[in-house]
C-alpha cells in the first residue's frame, strides 16, 4: 500500500514540471469522498485519469484485483502439512477427555483456518457466502481452449515437413537427427467410441480438423464459440436420418416449437465420428486461452509466436499447410493471409492488443509510483520495520551494555594483537613508497589503529570545483530510477534468452483442467491422412518456433577451422560434438551414454575459445537451447558469455542465504529454465567446491523430473579449468581424497557424517564417473618460451635456482631501477595477498591521483545501521565498523575514495547478462549524493589527509564500463552506467571487534549475552581498482602488473606464486615490489 504517504495540507499543480500533489491529510488513509464512502458502506480510493493510457492501467487493475485466483495445488498441501504439524504440537497440551470426533473437528477446523488466511478473500466475497449468494456474476458462458498445445501440435508438423525436404535436398537420411525437434506436449481425453470397451484419444484440435464440410470456412476461435461435441442419442439419429433422406426437413409442413440446433457429423477418420457429433450451442461462449498468453504484436522477439497464434485462431485450417508452407516464416504467413480473416475476428484482435496494453501500463503507472515514493522516502538511521524481533531484542541489549559504559575509558590491552600480520602488512607498504609509486604523498608513521596517515607533498594550486560530485534532486533521482529499470528489463530479457524464455512462450503451461479433466496420451491413434505424426508425443517437450538446421561433418570442421583449434582443442570440439550428433564412440546400440568430460589446461591453452567454439557449433545448428554454460564466478561467466551457478541456485556471496525454495519439486520456472538444457559446460572447475557440486547436482535432478541418485539430471556435463589454482573458499575441492583424510586421521573420521559431508561424497562420486579426458597442453598465451617453461614448473611447486634466479631480474632495485610513478607502471595493478593491504594500497593510490591532478580526495562514507527497537548513538563501534575490512562486510567498504577518471572494480554482481559483475572494471565519472540528509557520526576522518572531502548518503555513481553491454541510456554518454548505493546485512562479532578492550567483553560474558550485532550497510559497490587481491585477479589477463612474492603468515598453496605470475602473457610485462626467497616457488 506504499503507507506511510507524505502529507499534502493542500492540492497542488508544480507549473513547471507538470507534477500534481493531492491533498492528503492523514499518512495512513487513502484519498476519499465522504458522501461516497457513506453510500459504499465501504473503503474506497480516488483515481485521477489524466490520459489514455491511465485509463489503461486502471481498467486492467481493477480486472485483475477483482479476479481472485486460488491456492496452487502444492501450496495447499504445503499449508495443511503446516497446520496438521501445529496440530500435533499442541496435541500434547490437549485435555485427554476429548474424544476422537472432537479432535477431528478440531483439526479439520485448523486446516481451514490455515487455508483461509492465506487466501485473498474481499468483505464484499465473505458477506455472499454468509448470506448464500454467489461470488460472481457474469453476462457471459466460458469454455476453456488450450490453444497453446494446438500451436505446438502445428509447429512440429511444420518441422518435420521442413526437415523431410532439406534431407531430400542434401540427399542424407540421418537416423539420428534430433527427435526433441518433433516431440510435442499435447493433451488429450479419453472417451468412449461407438465400440463396447474400446475408447480414444481426442481433443479440440482433432475436433476441429475433422468437423464436417460444411464449417470449412469457420476458424477455430467461432468454432469453439459456436459448436460443442455430444453423444449422439436416438433424437440425434432421428434428425440425421432426416437430412439424408431426399426430402428435406424444409419441406415438410413446419412444425410448432424451436427449431431443432443445427447439426453436423465428423469427417471420416475421426475415432468417435460414429457416436458424437458437432450440435450448435443455444448461447454462443467466449473461449478461454489457456497456457502462455498471446504476446503483442510489438514485441520483435515473440513477432513469430503472435502470427502463429493469430493464424491458428482466426484463420480456417485443418493442416499446418493452410496456415503456413514450408518455405515459410509464421510471420511471412501471417502477411500473406491476415486479408482473409474476418472483421469480426479483427475485433477480438485488436482487444487482445488492448489488453496487453493495458497490461503495460499498469506494469509503467506502478513503476511511476513507485519511483516517486522512493524519491520521497529517506532511509531511517535505525530501523524496526520487518525485522525479526528475536534480533531486535538481542541488538538491543548488546547495544545497552555498550551504552551503559565508557569505552574510552577501559584500557587497551594487546594493542597489536597479531604482530606477524602487522609486520608483513607495514613491510608491503614501505616496499611499495620506496617504489615511488606514491610520488605526491608522504606517510607517517604507523598510527595505534595500524593505519598509515597522509601528508601531501605537491606545492601547486589545489582545486575545491568537485565537479564530479553533484547533489541530488527529484529529477535525478527519478532519472536513475527510470535507467535501473531499463538495466533491469535488458538483463532480463538477455537471461531469458540464455535460459529458453522464447521457447517457453510456446509451451503449454501445467494448467489442470476441472472441466476436461485432460490426460496425456499414450498412443496417437488419429489418422495420418492429415500429416499428423505417429510418433509418441513427450510431455515434457516445448516446439520453438524456429528452423533447424541439419549438421554435417562440413559445419564441424569449418567451425574448427574458424576458430583455429589446435590438435587437443580439435579433438575435444569432435567428441562433444559429434556425441551431440550421435556420432560418438560411447554408443551401446540404441542408446547413448552420458558423456561426464574433462578438459584440463593451466592458464593460457585455449579453454574459452574452445567453449566459444562448442557454442558457435550449437547456434549455428540452432540448438542453443540444449547448450547452458555456468561459471563459479561472475568474471568467468562473463568470459564465456554464461551465468553463474549461484543464479540458479538461488542464492548470493553470502553462504549463509541459501534458497530451499529451488530444490522443491513444481518450481515452474526453475523446470523451465532447464527444460531443454542437455549439455552443461562448468569452466573454472578449480574453483568449484564438492558442496556446490553436490547443490546444483540436486538442483538439476529436481528441475528434470529425474531420480536424486542420477548424475547430473541425467544431462551430459564438461568440466573445464585447471585444478592448481586456488581452493575453493569454504569448501572441498573437486580432487579432495576422502579415503587418504580417513587415514590420516582416525579419530576425525569416527564422527557422524554430517548432510553435508555426505552431499560432497556424493559430489565426489560424480566427478570419479569422468568417461572422457582431453587435456590441452599448447600455451597460446604466453609468448616468452624462457616464461612458459618457468611458469610450468612453479605450477606444481617445482621452482629452481635458475628460476628464482630469472624472476630476481624483475625486482625493482636488484637488476631494475624504475619508478613505480612512471608509465606504464602507474597504471598497473598491484597484487597482493590480503584485503587489508589491497585497501590501504587504494586509498594511498587515489590520494596521490587525486593531488597529482590538483585535486583534493573525495571520500564516500557507508551508512551503517543497527537493527535495534531504540535510537542508540555509539560514535566509538560505528567507527570500527567502518574501518572493517570488506571481506567482513558483504564487500561493502566503509570509506570509499574517490577521484574523477580513476579505475573501479564492481563488488556486486548488478547485470551479469550485461557485463556488470563482480571485478568488473571501469573508470569512475561522477557521484550522485544527497545532500539535504543529517550528517552521520562515528566515522574516523583522521586516517585520510585534513583536506579530504567526506561525502554521506551517496545515491548513484555514474562509471564509465568499456565492457558493458547495455544499450545507451537517456542522458548518458556511451558505456556509462549509473551503479547505485546497495544495502546488505552482516553479523559482527563484537568480541573480536573489541579484542583491545578485554574488560567490556567480560561484561557480556557475565551476563551471558551473544556479543554480536546485525547491521545493515547502504553504500557503492565499488572500490579502486589500483590493487587488488590475487584471488581477484584469478582467470584474468592483466597488460601489466606489480607483485610481491613474499608469503604472508599463515598456510601457503601451491598457486599462491603461479596465480598471479600467469596474469601476463611474458616477464617483462611484471615487476616484483622486493626481494623474495626462493621457497616461494
Amino acid at each position: 500500500m506504499r503507507m506511510p504517504r507524505r502529507i499534502q495540507d493542500a492540492s497542488s499543480i508544480n507549473v513547471e514540471s507538470g507534477e500534481i500533489k493531492l491533498k492528503r491529510l492523514h499518512e495512513t488513509i487513502n484519498n476519499f469522498n465522504e458522501y461516497i464512502i457513506s453510500a459504499c458502506r465501504s473503503n474506497m480510493d480516488i483515481k485521477y485519469i489524466f490520459s489514455g493510457s491511465d485509463a489503461k492501467a486502471l481498467v486492467y487493475y481493477i480486472t485483475d484485483y477483482v479476479t481472485k485466483s486460488s491456492l496452487s495445488f502444492h501450496d495447499t498441501f504445503s499449508l495443511v502439512l503446516k497446520a496438521v504439524q501445529s496440530f500435533e504440537k499442541q496435541k500434547i497440551s490437549t485435555d485427554v477427555n476429548v474424544n476422537v470426533e472432537e479432535k477431528s473437528r478440531r483439526l479439520v477446523l485448523r486446516c481451514y483456518n490455515t487455508l483461509a488466511s492465506q487466501q485473498e478473500l474481499s468483505g464484499v466475497q465473505v458477506a455472499s457466502y454468509l448470506m448464500g449468494w454467489p461470488d460472481h456474476y457474469t453476462t457471459h458462458d466460458f469454455v476453456n481452449l488450450f490453444l497453446i498445445g494446438i500451436e505446438n501440435y502445428l509447429q512440429s508438423t511444420l518441422l518435420e515437413a521442413r526437415i523431410k525436404e532439406q534431407r531430400q535436398a542434401t540427399n542424407t537420411a540421418d537416423a539420428d537427427t534430433d527427435e526433441n525437434w518433433f516431440e510435442v506436449e499435447e493433451q488429450f481425453l479419453i472417451q468412449p467410441t461407438d465400440t463396447a470397451n474400446k475408447y480414444a484419444y481426442v481433443n479440440t484440435r482433432v475436433d476441429y480438423q475433422y468437423r464436417s464440410a460444411a464449417l470449412d470456412n469457420m476458424c477455430l476461435y467461432d468454432y469453439v464459440s459456436l459448436y460443442r461435441k455430444k453423444l449422439i442419442d436416438a433424437k440425434d439419429r432421428k434428425i440425421l436420418e432426416a437430412l439424408l433422406r431426399s426430402e428435406s426437413i424444409q419441406a415438410k409442413k413446419i412444425q410448432r416449437g424451436r427449431p431443432p440446433s443445427e447439426r453436423e457429423i465428423f469427417q471420416v477418420g475421426h475415432p468417435q465420428s460414429a457416436s458424437h457429433l458437432n450440435i450448435k450451442r443455444m448461447k454462443t461462449v467466449v473461449p478461454v486461452l489457456l497456457g502462455a498468453p498471446i504476446p503483442r504484436k510489438d514485441r520483435e522477439d515473440t513477432r513469430e509466436r503472435y502470427c502463429r497464434s493469430i493464424l491458428t485462431l482466426f484463420l480456417p485450417w485443418r493442416t499446418f499447410q493452410d496456415l503456413c508452407h514450408v518455405d515459410q516464416s509464421w510471420e511471412e504467413a501471417f502477411n500473406g493471409h491476415q486479408e482473409k480473416i474476418s472483421s469480426s475476428s479483427w475485433e477480438i484482435i485488436n482487444n487482445i492488443q488492448l489488453l496487453q496494453e493495458c497490461k503495460t501500463d499498469r506494469d509503467e503507472h506502478l513503476q511511476q509510483v513507485i519511483e516517486a515514493v522512493q524519491t520521497e522516502t529517506s532511509g531511517n538511521e535505525y530501523y524496526s520495520h520487518h525485522v525479526e524481533s528475536d534480533s531486535e531484542d538481542e541488538n538491543t541489549e548488546v547495544l545497552d551494555i555498550l551504552e551503559a559504559i565508557d569505552i574510552t575509558d577501559i584500557p587497551v590491552v594487546n594493542g597489536n594483537t597479531n604482530k606477524v600480520e602487522h609486520t608483513y602488512f607495514e613491510k608491503i607498504v614501505k616496499a611499495v613508497d620506496r617504489a615511488n609509486r606514491f610520488a605526491n604523498i608522504q606517510n607517517s608513521h604507523v598510527n595505534a589503529t595500524n593505519r598509515f596517515t597522509y601528508l601531501s607533498k605537491v606545492d601547486k594550486e589545489i582545486l575545491y570545483d568537485h565537479e564530479h560530485i553533484v547533489p541530488a534532486t527529484s529529477e535525478l533521482i527519478q532519472l536513475n530510477n527510470t535507467w535501473q529499470r531499463k538495466i533491469k528489463e535488458q538483463k532480463e530479457r538477455i537471461r531469458n534468452a540464455c535460459i529458453g524464455e522464447r521457447l517457453q512462450e510456446d509451451h503449454i503451461e501445467n494448467t489442470d483442467n476441472a472441466d476436461n479433466g485432460l490426460v496425456p496420451p499414450i498412443e496417437d491413434n488419429i489418422s495420418s491422412d492429415l500429416n499428423n505424426n505417429n510418433e509418441t508425443y513427450s510431455s515434457t517437450n516445448i516446439i520453438p518456433a524456429t528452423k533447424i538446421a541439419v549438421p554435417n561433418e562440413i559445419t564441424r570442421e569449418n567451425i574448427a577451422a574458424q576458430f583455429t583449434l589446435n590438435k587437443n582443442q580439435k579433438a575435444a570440439f569432435m567428441i562433444i560434438t559429434g556425441h551431440l550428433d550421435g556420432l560418438d564412440v560411447l554408443n551401446e546400440g540404441d542408446k547413448q551414454q552420458q558423456l561426464i568430460m574433462c578438459v584440463p589446461g593451466c592458464g593460457g591453452t585455449g579453454k574459452s575459445q574452445l567453449i566459444r567454439a562448442v557454442t558457435a557449433y550449437f547456434t549455428q545448428t540452432n540448438r542453443t537451447h540444449k547448450l547452458r554454460k555456468l561459471a563459479p564466478t561472475s568474471v568467468a561467466a562473463a568470459e564465456i558469455e554464461g551465468m553463474t551457478i549461484h543464479s540458479f541456485l538461488g542464492e548470493g556471496r553470502n553462504r549463509k542465504s541459501k534458497s530451499k525454495a529451488m530444490n522443491r519439486p513444481g518450481q515452474i520456472t526453475l523446470e523451465n529454465a532447464w527444460r531443454f538444457v542437455e549439455y552443461l559446460i562448468l569452466d573454472e572447475m578449480s574453483m568449484v567446491g564438492l558442496s556446490l557440486l553436490a547443490r546444483l547436482n540436486k538442483l538439476v535432478a529436481t528441475a528434470k523430473h529425474c531420480d536424486p541418485m542420477s548424475t547430473m539430471g541425467g544431462i551430459n556435463i564438461i568440466f573445464f579449468g585447471d585444478y592448481i589454482q586456488y581452493s575453493p573458499v569454504f569448501d572441498k575441492p573437486l580432487y579432495y581424497n576422502f579415503t587418504s583424510a580417513m587415514n590420516d586421521g582416525t579419530q576425525k573420521s569416527r564422527r557422524i557424517p554430517t548432510e553435508n559431508d555426505i552431499q560432497q561424497r556424493s559430489a565426489r562420486a560424480l566427478v570419479l564417473q569422468i568417461n572422457c579426458v582431453v587435456m590441452l597442453e599448447e600455451q597460446m598465451r604466453t609468448k616468452d618460451l624462457a616464461y612458459r617453461a618457468l611458469l610450468n614448473r612453479v605450477r606444481y611447486g617445482e621452482g629452481t635456482y635458475e628460476d628464482w634466479q630469472l624472476l630476481r631480474t624483475r625486482v625493482i632495485g636488484i637488476e631494475l631501477h624504475i619508478s613505480l610513478n612512471d608509465p606504464p607502471w602507474n597504471e598497473a595493478p598491484i597484487l597482493v595477498y590480503r584485503n587489508e593491504l589491497r585497501t590501504e594500497l587504494n586509498n594511498r593510490a587515489v590520494i596521490n591521483k587525486a593531488y597529482e591532478m590538483g585535486r583534493v580526495p573525495t571520500v564516500v562514507i557507508a551508512t551503517d545501521t543497527i537493527k535495534a527497537k531504540k535510537h542508540v548513538d555509539l560514535p566509538d563501534l560505528k567507527k570500527r565498523l567502518l574501518a572493517l575490512p570488506d571481506n567482513k562486510t558483504e564487500h561493502l567498504p566503509g570509506y570509499l575514495p574517490l577521484v574523477p577518471g580513476m579505475p573501479v572494480l564492481l563488488q556486486e554482481n548488478i547485470a551479469c547478462e550485461l557485463g556488470l559483475s563482480n571485478a568488473t572494471q571501469g573508470i569512475f565519472r561522477e557521484l550522485i549524493y544527497d545532500h539535504m540528509s543529517e550528517r552521520t557520526t562515528g566515522s574516523n576522518e583522521e586516517a585520510f589527509t585534513s583536506d579530504t572531502v567526506f561525502i554521506r548518503n551517496a545515491q548513484y555513481a555514474l562509471v564509465e564500463i568499456a565492457k558493458s553491454k547495455i544499450s545507451q541510456l537517456d542522458s548518458l554518454e556511451p558505456l556509462v552506467v549509473p551503479i547505485p548505493v546497495i544495502e546488505k546485512t552482516f553479523d559482527v562479532d563484537l568480541e573480536k571487534l573489541y579484542s583491545d578492550k578485554g574488560a567490556a567483553m567480560k561484561l557480556f560474558k557475565n551476563r551471558k549475552i551473544k556479543a554480536s550485532v546485525s547491521v545493515k550497510r547502504k553504500a557503492l559497490p565499488l572500490i579502486p581498482a589500483y590493487s587488488i587481491t590475487t584471488h581477484k585477479s584469478q582467470g584474468q589477463t592483466l597488460p601489466k602488473i606489480v607483485i610481491d612474492l613474499n608469503m604472508p603468515p599463515g598456510t601457503v598453496e601451491v598457486a599462491s606464486a603461479y596465480v598471479p605470475l600467469s596474469r601476463v602473457q611474458r616477464l617483462s610485462d611484471l615487476v616484483i615490489l622486493q626481494d623474495f626467497s626462493i621457497d616461494a616457488l
